[in-house]
């Protein structure tokens, strides 16, 4: 009964503390995110399970976001044997990729749904071309936060294939931009 009693008596004090808690500081608005506020270029590290991580480059406008230079190389690395890895490497060009998203304003940030498209390229080994297809996951996703300013996404391998013929032992890849902050307010 006395614990009762001093519960009684307590819980207004702390009902009282916490609301206070609640309110609105005075002059400080909510920051709510707008699109122009993402829109620009981007450059950070971008973790890629199996492999390490890469230096990107990454521009987005209110419909797309590009990344520069896709790294090929790590996918690559798996197709190819260790020595033949460096006639691939060598031949492998740039590769850029475009993807589409949507967009969802949540809170404090821009939520994103990524939808990546089939990347194609080729490598050179022994004299013979190799074309890699490379189908992602539809449910990647990323975010970007007004309060940081620090944009981030995540995209996965679904499959590979290689001159047509799915690569069943492909082990599972993640391309993961690591926060990085926008380096120009305007994509290229």
């Amino acid at each position: 009964m006395r614990l009762a009693k001093k519960l009684a008596l307590l819980s207004p004090l702390v009902l009282l503390l916490f609301t206070s808690c609640f309110k609105d500081e005075p002059g400080v608005p909510p920051v709510t995110p707008r699109a122009e506020d993402f829109i620009g270029e981007y450059q950070g590290k971008m973790l890629i399970s199996n492999w390490g991580e890469e230096t990107m480059h990454v521009r987005v406008d209110n419909k797309e976001i590009e990344i520069y230079d896709f790294p090929t190389k790590s996918i690559v690395t798996q197709l190819v044997t260790s020595a033949d890895r460096v006639e691939a490497l060598s031949s492998l060009s740039q590769t850029f990729m475009k993807m589409k998203f949507k967009a969802l304003v949540y809170g404090t940030q821009i939520r994103l749904w990524l939808l990546p498209p089939d990347l194609e390229f080729e490598y050179t080994v022994k004299g013979k071309v190799n074309k890699v297809k490379v189908e992602f996951h539809q449910e990647s996703g990323g975010v970007w936060g007004a309060v940081t300013r620090l944009f981030t996404f995540r995209i996965g391998v679904k499959s590979v294939k290689l001159n047509g013929n799915p690569i069943a032992d492909f082990p599972p890849m993640i391309f993961m931009l690591k926060p990085c902050p926008r380096v120009s307010k305007k994509p290229v």
